[in-house]
Order: structure tokens, then C-alpha cells, then sequence
């Protein structure tokens, strides 16, 4: 009874103590992408999709992560588009993490000879740790990363499960078969509908497994069909299909500064700065903003990259050789490895990120603790009481320390200016970041402070030389501004090569404000023709989402000037090469019928109806209105 009064008076301890320490946070803005991720639960919202639509549609992954996406859902029409109801829920599932997180160190505590003795603290002061790491702060408080939170969430409950009925097959209990052929790849797939990292579960698994119980260790026949089943044959189709199909990881690098072999060769370097700014959460190694990193363009340089990689290779073989006789060092070691086995390999994605971290450095925790206990094992044999307190109130200092850091940082996610303020400070390179400054002197009128952000940016990425061409444009029309005609000329001037997302996105925002004509002195024609000379210079495939965006766009500002048979041509084109996507056959619709052409629209509309997701309300209702058109 004692035992459960204490262990209920820690877990509460630990949701109080990581809801303070992220509580500052609370208040301000979305962040960066949030907004873009939401849309569809905006939809929502405001009535124009279905619940299913607005769960289904979303394309940041492969597996659309509906799981988080129907937790956005749920959070809107519950609480509303605020920012600070998503945050709230954000924390309350960061510390339910926590809980299971701490439920897991116990299961592989029980089995390291050197900690179990002390697990009954070591354990909850490892899930503490973990709850207040500073480099958090960007996953917790930043909504949409909500998506690694349950995939966190639901790979630690499957882990969990995986432990739990490993165990019970050892004590000869057959319930453990449904915990591993049952409860494990549900809770797994619900991961990986929440984001793609779920799909590590099996992985993570195997390092638990390896770390926690050797290499050498006869293992029951259910263990071996598992992994055989949920590692082995599903890591030998993907990498048949990846042979087959090169163009799934290659095609995304073609908007990339950075090449497959040069992302590969940096990842060491990034992994070791990781576990730094886990452990020491000092300097300007934290942030949203991470961009600025620099590439290693072979093994010598930097001299970094050839130390980075055979120091992970002498940490690999610790690891294995300790494996089962060292469980919190092997495992925690192996889940840290395999815990960046998605985000820091081959796919084309940015090359750091803080949020990549939220359960890999559980690993390094685990790890560390082992690491440190072993390492007093034979340096001081015979531990005294004196000694086991002095080592509980160095643990106290430290967690102290974590929870202040986390509390500072949260705290500037209630100022965006002061955010943004200290980023410039610890992230001058930073491209992004210049640009995110732009915008922001763009909302406040600041045309000088805009464009001196712009210069910045294009000194910093000189590659992409269209975006800053098409940010200089967006400047002048935020801020009310006449556009210069050499500013719209210099967009089709420019040889893009490539076609980034920041140079779309300016395209985006300044053809929307030019449509309806709220770009004072830009000629529509002008900004057509400069985005001509952008598809005859661009480098970029036809059915890119980038190119048929760029002549969607064009249609758009050729019908602005009632130029019909441009405008079409410009949109059946991109209609086309989208493989008809359907806000494009509403353009394409509304130019015929702009062209007085029912013949077209009547083909443009049974190609719609065809194709329309019956869950988009306001599709659907653009659909019957063009019915009625037709049939008129």
C-alpha cells in the first residue's frame, strides 16, 4: 500500500512539474507551418468540409496521420482556432508521455544488475529529466508537432506492451502472445497513423530486445516470429521497393541545397549535437529555426565529419559488446540510434531539427545512467549512504537546472518578438530566419526593415536566387508599396534551376494580392510573363508540384486581365500536369465559362464530378452551382 501511495505521489509529482515548467508558454501565435496544417480543420470549422474530409486530407506523410490530425479536429470544435487550448493539450499529452516513458526505464532497469537496487528513484528522476529537457520546448509548444508527441505516445505503449508480454512468455503465461501479436502492431500502427516515425516501433523494439537481454541469449519462439514478422520481412520489402523505386527518396532532393551523399555524411556530426544539447541545453544549439547548419561536403570536411562517424561506430560497439550485462547502456544507446533511423538517413528532409529528438533522447538518458553507474561500480565499489545522497542531490541540482532552462525558453513562446528577437541573436545564418523577419516587417509596414531582411537571405542561400526576387515583390505589396517595374521583370530574369518552397510560397502570397488588384503600379501581364520566363528557365519536371503551380498561377493573373485564351491555355495545361487536381478544374471551369464555352465546362464538370471527394462540402457545392450553369 505504501508503495502505491509513493509511486501515485510521484506520477503526480511529474504532471505537475512538466505542466509549470511548459505553463509560460501558453499564450502568443501559431508558429511557422502550424496554420498550414490546421487549414483543414479550419475548414471544418467553418463548415466547408466533412469531419472525415478534414481528418483524411492531410499530406505532411505518406500516411496522411489522421490520428493526430482527428486530435486537431476534436481540439477546434471543442475549444476553438486559439492557439492556447492546442498548447494546453499539447502539454497534458507530453506529460502522459512522461508516465509511460517512466513505466518503460522501470521494465529495462529491472533487468541492469548494476541500477535495479536503485531503481526506485533512479527511474522516476529519468522520466523527470525527460519531461523537462529544454530542447522539448520546440516540440511541446509548437501545435503541430503534436503529431511526434502521439507517435511517442503510442511507440511507448507499444514498447511497453512488447516488454510486458516478453515477460509473461517467459513466465510461461500465453496472454503474452496477444500482448505482442496484438496489442503491440495496434498500438504501432496508431504511431504511425500520427506520424510516420510509428513505423520505427518494430526497430525500437529490437533495440530493447538486443540491449536489454544480448546478442547470444536463447530467446522464446514467439520472440523470433515477432521480429521476424515485424522487422525482418518489413525492412526487406521496403528495401526491395526502394531499389525498385529510387525516385521516392531522390525526387525530393531536387529542392534541396543539399545533396543525398551530403546529408548523409553531416547526420554524424547533427546526432552528436543532439545528445549535446540534451545533456548541456546551452548556447544556440536549441530553436524552431535550424537551417543554418553547416554541410559536410566529404569525409575530411570538415576533419569533424571522419571523427563524428567512427565516434558513433566505438559507441555502437560498446554498446553491443555490453549488451544483457549492461541493459540502461546498451539499450539506451540503441534507442537513440534507432529512434533517428527515419529522420536522420536518407529521406530528403531538412538537416536538423530539435523535435526529431522527443523520444530518441529518452535513449540518451537511459543511456547516461548507465553509462555513469557502471562507472562508479568500479571506481567507488563500496557505496555509502553519504555518497548515494550526495549523488540524489546532484540529480536534484540538475533536474532544477532542466526545469528552469525549460521554463525560460517557454516563456519566450508567449512573445513572438522577443522569440524572434533572440533567434536573430543566436542564428544569424539563418536564411529561414531572415525571411520569417521579412514577413514580419512586411505585417507592420516596415519596407526598409523587409527588404534589408531579404538581402540578408539571398546573401545567405545565393542558390535560390527566385525567392528573394519574388520576396522583394510580396514586400512592396504587403506594405502598400508601388512595385517597381525592374522587381517584377527580375522574378523571369532569374535562373531558379530549382523551384524551393520558400520561392513558392512568395509566388503564392503575391498572386493573391495582384488577382484582385492589391498591388499598387504591378501589371498582372508583367507578373505573367516574368512567371513564363520562370517555367522556360526552370530545371524542374512539368508535373512537379512546383511548375504546374507556377502556370496555375499564371492563369489566374492572365484571367485578371481578361485574357481568355492565355488564361485557359495556361490552366488546362496545369490541370494536366497536376493529374487534375481539382482547384485547378474549378479555375479551369470558371475561365470557360468566363469564354462563354459550355462545351468545355461540361467536359471540365463530369471530369469534377468524377473525381470530387463527396467529403469536401464546398467542392461539392461549387459543383452543383456549376450544374446549374451547364444546364442553363
Amino acid at each position: 500500500m505504501g508503495a502505491n501511495v509513493r509511486q501515485a505521489g510521484l506520477a503526480a509529482t511529474l504532471i505537475v512539474v512538466a505542466a509549470c515548467a511548459f505553463l509560460p508558454g501558453v499564450p502568443g501565435n501559431f508558429q511557422l507551418d502550424d496554420l498550414e496544417n490546421l487549414a483543414p480543420v479550419q475548414r471544418l470549422v467553418a463548415g466547408d468540409v466533412t469531419w472525415s474530409y478534414a481528418v483524411f486530407s492531410n499530406r505532411s506523410g505518406m500516411l496522411g496521420r489522421p490520428v493526430a490530425m482527428a486530435s486537431f479536429a476534436a481540439n477546434a470544435l471543442a475549444t476553438g482556432l486559439a492557439v492556447a487550448p492546442f498548447r494546453l493539450v499539447n502539454i497534458a499529452l507530453h506529460a502522459l508521455c512522461g508516465l509511460l516513458a517512466w513505466r518503460l526505464v522501470v521494465r529495462v532497469l529491472a533487468v541492469d544488475p548494476t541500477l535495479h537496487r536503485v531503481s526506485r528513484w533512479v527511474a522516476p528522476a529519468i522520466a523527470m529529466a525527460w519531461v523537462l529537457l529544454p530542447i522539448h520546448v520546440s516540440t511541446v509548444l509548437y501545435v503541430v508537432q503534436r503529431m511526434a508527441i502521439l507517435s511517442a505516445l503510442f511507440t511507448l505503449l507499444a514498447l511497453g506492451a512488447y516488454l510486458a508480454g516478453r515477460e509473461r512468455l517467459q513466465e510461461g503465461q500465453r496472454h503474452g502472445w496477444i500482448m505482442l501479436f496484438l496489442m503491440f502492431p495496434v498500438c504501432a500502427a496508431l504511431a504511425a497513423l500520427s506520424k510516420e516515425n510509428g513505423l520505427l516501433a518494430p526497430l525500437l523494439a529490437l533495440a530493447l530486445e538486443v540491449g536489454c537481454f544480448g546478442l547470444a541469449q536463447r530467446r522464446p519462439p514467439a520472440i523470433k516470429i515477432f521480429h521476424i514478422a515485424f522487422v525482418g520481412m518489413p525492412a526487406l520489402l521496403a528495401i526491395t521497393w526502394l531499389a525498385w523505386n529510387p525516385d521516392v527518396v531522390t525526387a525530393g532532393y531536387t529542392s534541396r541545397d543539399f545533396t543525398l551523399t551530403e546529408r548523409l555524411l553531416t547526420q554524424p556530426r547533427v546526432l552528436w549535437d543532439y545528445v549535446r544539447s540534451i545533456l548541456l541545453p546551452v548556447g544556440a544549439t536549441l530553436g524552431v529555426v535550424q537551417d543554418d547548419y553547416p554541410l559536410s561536403r566529404s569525409l575530411l570536411d570538415p576533419p569533424a565529419t571522419l571523427v563524428a562517424i567512427l565516434a558513433w561506430v566505438a559507441v555502437l560497439w560498446v554498446a553491443l559488446s555490453r549488451a544483457g550485462r549492461q541493459p540502461a547502456l546498451s539499450a539506451g544507446v540503441l534507442l537513440f540510434l534507432a529512434g533517428h533511423a527515419m529522420e536522420s538517413t536518407l529521406w530528403p528532409l531538412e538537416i536538423r531539427f530539435d523535435h526529431r529528438n522527443y523520444l530518441p533522447a529518452l535513449g540518451v538518458l537511459l543511456a547516461t545512467a548507465g553509462a555513469v553507474s557502471g562507472l562508479l561500480r568500479h571506481l567507488v565499489p563500496h557505496r555509502t549512504q553519504a555518497f548515494s545522497l550526495a549523488g540524489q542531490s546532484l540529480l536534484a541540482c540538475m533536474l532544477a537546472s532542466y526545469a528552469f532552462a525549460t521554463s525560460a525558453r517557454a516563456s519566450l513562446w508567449s512573445d513572438e518578438v522577443a522569440l524572434y528577437r533572440q533567434l536573430a541573436e543566436t542564428r544569424p545564418n539563418s536564411h529561414r530566419l531572415q525571411a520569417i523577419l521579412a514577413a514580419r516587417a512586411m505585417e507592420v509596414g516596415d519596407l526598409a526593415g523587409a527588404l534589408g531582411h531579404i538581402d540578408a537571405a539571398e546573401g545567405l542561400q545565393p542558390s535560390d536566387p527566385l525567392a528573394p526576387a519574388a520576396w522583394r515583390v510580396l514586400a512592396y505589396c504587403v506594405t502598400g508599396t508601388p512595385v517597381p517595374g525592374e522587381l517584377v521583370a527580375r522574378v523571369g530574369q532569374v535562373d531558379p534551376g530549382r523551384l524551393s518552397l520558400p520561392a513558392m510560397k512568395a509566388i503564392d502570397l503575391v498572386t493573391g494580392r495582384a488577382e484582385p488588384g492589391d498591388c499598387p503600379g504591378l501589371d498582372r501581364q508583367s507578373l505573367a510573363d516574368a512567371l513564363a520566363g520562370v517555367l522556360a528557365s526552370t530545371s524542374a519536371r512539368a508535373t512537379d508540384h512546383g511548375v504546374w503551380r507556377v502556370r496555375y498561377y499564371q492563369a489566374r493573373l492572365l484571367a485578371a486581365e481578361s485574357l481568355w485564351p492565355e488564361a485557359i491555355a495556361a490552366a488546362q495545361q496545369a490541370w494536366r500536369d497536376s493529374a487534375y487536381n481539382s482547384g485547378v478544374g474549378v479555375l479551369l471551369f470558371q475561365l470557360n465559362a468566363s469564354a462563354g464555352d459550355k462545351a468545355a465546362c461540361r467536359e471540365v464538370l463530369e471530369r469534377l464530378r468524377r473525381d470530387a471527394d463527396p467529403r469536401d462540402l464546398a467542392l461539392a457545392n461549387a459543383i452543383t452551382k456549376f450544374q446549374s450553369f451547364v444546364d442553363s
